[in-house]
């Protein structure tokens, strides 16, 4: 969840404040690992980006629609789909994995 974060976070920065240039996407599947505190704040974190990106995207509705926009937008969201599909199909293999029924 926390690539998928700094995917919509980027898309964010992209689009709204305008931020250009390279990203450090391999810091975005770091810490492996968190403690209850460490997952609260991140969650934290991802409910504003989400609320970030909801916000942008309401200014956006009387705007003309410029190819910098849906070319950066359509990248993101389809990049934060196929990590989703890729965790529900995880979840998916564990379902069956505790019901016996393999993969």
């Amino acid at each position: 969840m926390r690539h998928l974060t700094f995917h919509l976070g980027v898309l964010v920065d992209r689009e709204r404040v305008r931020v250009r240039g390279s990203f450090d996407w391999r810091s975005s599947f770091l810490p492996v690992e968190v403690n209850r505190l460490e997952e609260l704040k991140f969650q934290e974190r991802a409910q504003a980006v989400c609320q970030a990106l909801k916000s942008f995207a309401r200014t956006q509705l009387n705007q003309p629609v410029t190819r910098d926009l849906t070319g950066g937008s359509c990248r993101a969201v389809a990049q934060v789909t196929y990590h989703l599909r890729a965790i529900r199909q995880l979840q998916g293999v564990q379902t069956r994995l505790k019901r016996g029924a393999g993969v």
